[in-house]
């Protein structure tokens, strides 16, 4: 066995055969923990995630405690922001999938808590991974968001569809996720020797691997403690969190996947889905009328 070290005294245990080893940024996120469960248990590769500090541990006690953690999984520091950072995360790696990015619900400044971390992120994680003759594949998780701000009246949406009407003022949420992966294309355009697949998720929902609620999952929650008393009737597309991270294995180990890729399981109006939590939850107290 080879044991990896921090400074802060805290170890893990890699396979000394070194099988390929994949870089999954935002370890910890909800989409990426997942990911990460799928790809120790359903593959052979070795998993290098990225976290925002190894001195908190019980950020991560989620990953490490997972089957076959102990001897194919290792976590790293990186920061989205810090250019530095991404070459020695991506050194080695056959494979970069790419999925921290910000998803705030309370925004101070939109351009320093979204795009920037979006599409700065995405910039100085791609370009370490194309400089990194080992990695050949990049997997990229983007959002229905960058394909479309609203629905249009008999448009149906496809994967050749840009976003156009998000700004920082109108949506900035779906706009960094405009930039982020404007961005990805941008840097592998002329790149003929990596292969970029992006996926377009509508609203992610299911269980979270921690004890924290993530933002698409807390709008919900919301509606249990009466945090929300009333919701406009809006339709949306809504796909399962194991769904996406079988998605993200599937892009990375099938060698004809690429292009673009929107995932949604189904459509549902906030009514069917309140209606289904009453049915579910007969004795909630604060489920919302949607109006």
């Amino acid at each position: 066995m080879m044991h990896i070290k921090s400074d802060v005294n805290f170890t893990l245990e890699l396979s000394s055969d070194m099988a390929k080893t994949v870089l999954v940024t935002g370890a910890t996120g909800f989409i990426a923990s997942h990911t990460i469960q799928q790809l120790l248990a359903k593959t052979d590769y070795v998993v290098r995630g990225t976290v925002r500090s190894l001195k908190k541990p019980d950020r991560f006690a989620h990953l490490t405690s997972l089957p076959h953690a102990n001897t194919r999984l290792e976590l790293v520091e990186a920061n989205l922001l810090d250019d530095k950072a991404w070459a020695p995360a991506v050194k080695d790696c056959a494979a970069v999938l790419h999925i921290a990015s910000p998803f705030l619900l309370t925004l101070h400044d939109p351009q320093k808590d979204l795009v920037e971390p979006a599409e700065r992120g995405t910039e100085n994680v791609l370009r370490a991974a194309i400089a990194e003759d080992s990695v050949k594949d990049i997997v990229l998780t983007s959002s229905l968001a960058a394909i479309a701000d609203a629905p249009v009246d008999g448009k149906v949406f496809t994967e050749a569809d840009w976003n156009t009407l998000s700004s920082l003022t109108r949506n900035p949420y779906c706009y960094s996720k405009v930039r982020g992966e404007q961005k990805a294309w941008e840097l592998l355009k002329n790149v003929s020797d990596k292969r970029l697949v992006v996926l377009n998720p509508f609203l992610v929902t299911g269980p979270s691997l921690t004890k924290t609620i993530n933002p698409s999952v807390g709008t919900f929650v919301d509606m249990f403690n009466g945090k929300v008393p009333a919701m406009a009737n809006l339709s949306m597309g809504f796909v399962d969190v194991w769904d996406v991270a079988w998605a993200h294995v599937l892009a990375l180990t099938n060698p004809n996947a690429k292009g673009r890729h929107i995932l949604c399981n189904e459509v549902q109006s906030m009514q069917q889905v309140v209606e289904t939590l009453r049915t579910k939850f007969p004795n909630a107290k604060y489920l919302v009328y949607c109006t």
